[in-house]
Order: structure tokens, then C-alpha cells, then sequence
């Protein structure tokens, strides 16, 4: 699942330099860094078929020289995600500029969340 939303915001205008699990210290980097997935609901039918309803989520960096807040995130068209299970949906929260140590180059950071069912 990681590769298949790595790969899907690697195609993505502005995330060609886009870096699994590494963000470099320059302008234009960006790095995806994988959250975790977690379970929030199990149910089971009268056949033993198991449903699990789950989060997995990510942590999408981006440094800039720019102090305002990249229009990207406002702009991720959730849309065009990849599906990783039923009743799927996606979220970007959290947009924030996460670091400015007056070097001159900033560090964005935004949340992306899939929330899915799939079949156990």
C-alpha cells in the first residue's frame, strides 16, 4: 500500500523529486513518511467473513523558500487516489509550516489520511 500511494503522489505536478521515508535539505524536496495503519472497527458475519475498517496515514514534507503555506495542499486532488479498499475516503489535514530556522529554507508538512474497508 505504501509503494501504490508513494507512487501516486510521485506523478503528482510539484512531487517529482518526491523521496520515500527521506526528505532532503533543499528547496523543492519533498519527502512521504509513513504514519502507520490502524484498525478501528472488525466485524465479523454469520459465514466468518471478517470486514476491518481502517486508517493508514502519512505525513507528506515539503521545504520551500516560500513562508506561506504551498497552495499543493489545498490543491491535492484526492479525487485521482489510489483505492486501497471500500467505501474509501481521503483527507489532507493538518497543513502546516512545520520548521523556519532562518536558513532560509522551510518545511511544510500536511497529513494524508485513507480511511477504507477491506476484507480479512
Amino acid at each position: 500500500m505504501q509503494n501504490t500511494v508513494f507512487t501516486w503522489l510521485k506523478g503528482l505536478p510539484g512531487l517529482e523529486s518526491l523521496r520515500m521515508e527521506a526528505l532532503e535539505a533543499a528547496p523543492g524536496a519533498s519527502g512521504l513518511f509513513c504514519k502507520g495503519r490502524k484498525e478501528l472497527s472488525r466485524t465479523g458475519d454469520i459465514l466468518g467473513g471478517i470486514r476491518i475498517r481502517q486508517s493508514l496515514t502519512f505525513t507528506l514534507c515539503l521545504h520551500s523558500v516560500s513562508r506561506e503555506v504551498p497552495d499543493f495542499f489545498l490543491k491535492l486532488d484526492t479525487q485521482n487516489a489510489p483505492i486501497l479498499g471500500q467505501d474509501q475516503t481521503v483527507t489532507v489535514t493538518q497543513g502546516h509550516l512545520a520548521k523556519d530556522d532562518g536558513s532560509g529554507i522551510c518545511r511544510y508538512e500536511a497529513a494524508i489520511t485513507f480511511t477504507f474497508t477491506s476484507e480479512g
